[in-house]
């Protein structure tokens, strides 16, 4: 999951391996639309402190 959100909330680029976003999208992490980006604005904030 860090490999993915945390280029997700810093605004890099990443390669992400499919598998990888295909198991964050299905948590609902993050939407279906390109580039990924975080489905709820709450979640980034949760997610940002717990990987602090």
């Amino acid at each position: 999951m860090r490999r993915v959100v945390e280029p997700i909330l810093s605004g890099t680029e990443a390669l992400h391996h499919i598998r990888d976003l295909e198991y964050v999208r299905d948590l609902g992490l993050i939407d279906a639309r390109q580039p990924p980006r975080i489905a709820n604005p709450i979640y980034g904030e949760v997610v940002r402190s717990e990987l602090a």
